[in-house]
């Protein structure tokens, strides 16, 4: 599980727990957990832009 959590930081630029991972029993709930780190990188990098008007 570490050298899975470490490749998705190097891949992906994500940085997820390795705790969060392991308290996911499933692949469907670890994809999800995945999902949602990816969804929120995403969205610190469009949000991160802005300014206030």
């Amino acid at each position: 599980m570490t050298r899975l959590v470490r490749r998705i930081d190097r891949e992906l630029g994500v940085t997820l727990p390795v705790r969060d991972m392991l308290a996911a029993p499933t692949l469907g709930e670890q994809t999800l957990l995945l999902s949602d780190a990816v969804a929120g990188s995403r969205r610190s990098v469009f949000t991160s832009g802005r300014q206030s008007d």
